[in-house]
């Protein structure tokens, strides 16, 4: 890497991002950029900088552990479809993990396949409406931060069914028939999200 580069790089002070998601948009960014202008220089130092786990997409190896996992317990009745949304799970469940859980996965992808059986009983749990998501949905948004608001188009539903899955037969009874809790629920869940 020339010096040049070295000083743009290091300017950035990446080291005070936050989490290893921050750090990897702002080089997928300086990466694209590089790409677009022929720095190859440039492209190759900000490569180098990427966080080891990758928090966008899993390692292969992981991957294939928790395919297997979630692939003898997904249950088609409960609308959990291995075949059609295996992968898009896979990618899910890797992002909502912190930078140390995924650095542990990176360590040991034997872990994937415990991941894929809990994430596949997680999924095959009682799934909320529709309407009650769009209004959680709305909810989270009022009174997320910025980086959970930019999590929602990935993670939303998983999010959604994360809350819902937490409330009692009762409590889901009452959202069946007054989805519009979900805009409450959604603020009230944003704060865990926030701080998370």
């Amino acid at each position: 890497m020339n010096e040049a580069t070295q000083k743009v790089l290091d300017g950035l002070q990446l080291d005070r991002s936050p989490s290893d998601s921050v750090r990897a948009q702002v080089l997928a960014a300086i990466i694209a950029f590089a790409r677009e202008v022929g720095d190859a220089d440039l492209s190759e130092g900000a490569r180098a900088k990427m966080p080891a786990a990758n928090p966008f997409r899993p390692p292969p190896e992981w991957k294939e552990r928790y395919l297997t996992g979630l692939e003898e317990v997904a249950d088609e009745d409960c609308g959990v479809y291995f075949s059609e949304d295996g992968e898009r799970y896979s990618v899910e469940y890797w992002q909502s993990f912190s930078d140390e859980q995924r650095a542990a996965r990176l360590a040991d992808p034997e872990l994937g396949y415990e991941d894929g059986q809990t994430d596949g009983t997680h999924l095959n749990g009682p799934l909320p409406t529709s309407a009650w998501i769009l209004h959680y949905l709305r909810g989270v948004r009022a009174k997320a931060t910025d980086s959970v608001a930019e999590s929602l188009e990935h993670l939303g539903q998983r999010h959604a069914i994360t809350c819902w899955q937490a409330f009692t037969d009762e409590e889901r009874s009452v959202r069946e028939g007054e989805p519009e809790h979900g805009y409450a629920d959604g603020r009230d869940d944003a704060a865990r999200l926030n701080a998370e």
